[in-house]
């Protein structure tokens, strides 16, 4: 049992070989850090850039991604607005009564705007 033991403590402590990298792997992981960070600065300047639009539905892995959720964004945006100026055109009410104004009286004969002149019938 010490043997094993004594084995299994030998075969512990010996180091382990290092993974060993192929130079293109890191380099198409460096490409693809650079990528995602440049990305992530697109997307930011596009939320910059529009600020009307909400950044949580500007997102996405590819630059088409990116274009298509700025373009989904704004046609939403465009909805919404258009949506709100509809009711607020549609729920226009005058304030107040409508202003008074005089009798229109050239429909009325010479004779009955006489009278009407005079304070008669």
């Amino acid at each position: 049992m010490e043997n094993e033991e004594s084995k299994q403590e030998q075969a512990n402590e010996t180091p382990k070989p290092e993974a060993v990298h192929d130079p293109r792997e890191v380099e198409v992981a460096a490409l693809k850090e650079r990528l995602s960070q440049t990305l992530n600065a697109y997307r930011e300047s596009l939320i910059r850039l529009n600020p009307e639009l909400p950044a949580e539905m500007v997102g996405g892995d590819t630059l088409q991604a990116v274009n298509e959720s700025i373009s989904q964004a704004r046609a939403l945006v465009s909805k919404v607005k258009q949506s709100l100026e509809a009711e607020k055109a549609a729920g226009r009410v005058p304030a107040g009564s409508p202003a008074r104004t005089e009798a229109d009286n050239s429909n009325l004969s010479s004779r009955e705007k006489i009278q009407l002149g005079i304070g008669g019938k």
